[in-house]
């Protein structure tokens, strides 16, 4: 999805049953959420560079997997 960055975002966690619900970042430890938990989420002041060197991430790995162990 996209959003504007001219307005937060806000997400309203509603469990359905005996769900769970959990937020994580760049598969990080995952978060707990509670049914009625929000989490809003706004445009940062701060700019972000994103540097690939070589194959990046998912070239190394694809390397690994393709390439016969030696």
């Amino acid at each position: 999805m996209i959003f504007s960055d001219k307005q937060p975002v806000t997400v309203t966690v509603c469990h359905y049953q005996n769900s769970r619900s959990t937020f994580s970042v760049d598969g990080g430890k995952g978060i707990p959420f509670l049914n009625g938990d929000a989490l809003r989420l706004t445009r940062s002041k701060y700019g972000l560079s994103i540097i690939e060197a070589g194959d990046g991430f998912y070239g190394a790995v694809h390397n690994k997997l393709i390439t016969p162990i030696k």
